[in-house]
């Protein structure tokens, strides 16, 4: 995964670290080819995904981290259920209709934004594993303890491990899939073939995916939502609407996991739907002011 920043230099996320263990990070390469900075934000779970970065450096991944006293974003407390299960453990023993589901989508998959300055930064307690030779120690740099003092703490996606977080600006609880990353899950249901991107104009907007909400989530470069394109429907139930200039609220998506943001355009892939969506983002007013010449 990798996304170009400005003057040329490219971020780049390898997802297995880059030295064998299962976990990923984020190196930044100048436009030579070469590595400007490695580690640039480290300790990233195996099942974090999505990388932007704004004109002035800023960058933003996904990662399925949550607060411990509000483990699910506002609009779903109290309306599903805040603790993690596997569909084959005891499934009589929850109510209907979740002893139906595989799993806990809304904690398992349902990650977060993470806005990094420039500097970078780090997380901590993710489990890293590493095929070790014989008497090989396993290396702890990102154990939770190693954290610095002034971490922000947070829970992993089941609950059940403890991640701090240095050098974030702002969290937005509401991007995903993102998978898991801890609690044991892996490698079942702890598969990360369902992920997604998000985008980030050169203006720090940032476009999330929710696919649990069947949106994108349009966010300032302080993390305050702007609008939510789209909702949960049927392509064709929504054609003819989308053709005449439908309110973007209106715009139909199943599952839209991937997109990009381009001269003014926002891109939507919805496997669901099997269609890419192009949505022209025109502003609803505009000024003009004059600018001072420089001085001298």
């Amino acid at each position: 995964m990798e996304r170009l920043g400005v003057q040329g230099r490219t971020f780049y996320r390898p997802q297995d670290g880059g030295v064998g263990l299962l976990g990923s990070r984020v190196d930044m390469f100048g436009p030579d080819g070469k590595i400007k900075r490695r580690n640039l934000i480290d300790g990233l779970g195996y099942g974090d995904c999505g990388l932007g970065v704004d004109a002035a450096g800023n960058i933003y991944v996904g990662a399925n981290i949550r607060p411990a006293d509000q483990p699910l974003p506002k609009a779903f407390m109290g309306q599903v259920p805040a603790k993690g299960w596997l569909w084959w453990k005891s499934p009589k023993k929850r109510p209907v209709p979740w002893r139906y589901t595989y799993c806990n989508a809304y904690l398992f998959h349902g990650g977060s934004v993470l806005k990094f300055g420039p500097a970078g930064g780090a997380l901590y307690g993710h489990p890293f594993e590493r095929k070790l030779a014989p008497g090989a120690v396993k290396p702890d740099v990102f154990s939770v303890e190693k954290a610095p003092a002034g971490a922000t703490s947070y829970r992993s996606s089941y609950l059940g491990r403890e991640i701090k977080v240095v050098g974030a600006l702002w969290r937005f609880a509401g991007y995903g899939i993102v998978p898991g990353s801890s609690d044991g899950l892996r490698p079942d249901p702890g598969c990360v073939c369902f992920t997604s991107r998000l985008a980030v104009d050169p203006f720090g907007r940032v476009f999330a995916p929710n696919v649990l909400r069947f949106g994108v989530e349009v966010l300032d470069t302080n993390g305050n939502r702007i609008m939510r394109v789209g909702r949960y429907g049927n392509c064709d139930e929504s054609a003819s609407a989308e053709a005449a200039g439908a309110d973007p609220g209106q715009i139909a998506f199943a599952w839209p996991a991937f997109v990009s943001v381009a001269e003014g355009k926002l891109y939507v892939s919805d496997s669901g739907n099997r269609r890419v969506m192009v949505i022209r983002m025109d502003p609803t007013d505009s000024a003009e002011c004059p600018v001072p010449a420089p001085p001298g």
